[in-house]
């Protein structure tokens, strides 16, 4: 008897190892179906969270994934708060050194990761001046980044231009950029 719950518990397992690669596969794919739903339609964009929409635009793979390796994927999807985000694209990702992305995505360096996204946040929606072209604000970090605008649209954030946006989400306002922004110690 003992021996007949053994080899069923062995079959179970097999064939749950045998399914994980098609559950995987399938969940891939029900999350690019569900994404392409939300962001076909402008609604639930507007209706979305930050996290949500960072997590279904092909762009931003690598930031998805930071942002979930930092553990923020429920700040960026609280109701309530408020971002202005310059969300950095996978190719601007791509310009960090491969070994250097890969220590900071590792657990251990959580803080640096949570830092470095958290420059890429100011926690409210940034009014622009029409009488100032330079703005400084902070970010959720405790830096400062300089802000360029013309004609009311942000233009650049720390000189990287913006490639598009504003993206306005439940949340979030989202800019698109080409490069990681870093801190400096000036930057206090």
């Amino acid at each position: 008897m003992a021996y007949k719950k053994i080899w069923m518990a062995c079959v179970f397992i097999i064939g749950l190892a045998a399914a994980l690669p098609g559950c995987s596969q399938w969940n891939q794919h029900w999350h690019q179906s569900a994404c392409k739903k939300l962001l076909g339609n402008p609604s639930r964009v507007a209706h979305s969270p930050l996290y949500k929409i960072i997590n279904c635009e092909p762009q931003f793979t690598t930031l998805a994934k930071a942002i979930r390796k930092a553990h923020l994927k429920e700040t960026f999807s609280q109701p309530g708060a408020y971002y202005t985000f310059f969300a950095p694209t996978n190719a601007a990702f791509s310009q960090i050194a491969p070994a250097k992305l890969a220590m900071l995505m590792k657990s251990e360096n959580r803080q640096s990761l949570r830092n470095l996204i958290f420059y890429h946040a100011i926690a409210h929606l940034v009014v622009l001046d029409p009488h100032r072209a330079t703005l400084r604000e902070q970010t959720a970090n405790g830096h400062k980044v300089v802000l360029t605008s013309a004609d009311g649209k942000i233009m650049t954030v720390n000189g990287v231009p913006i490639i598009s946006g504003p993206i306005m989400v439940d949340n979030a306002a989202i800019y698109t950029i080409g490069k990681v922004l870093t801190p400096t110690p000036a930057t206090r």
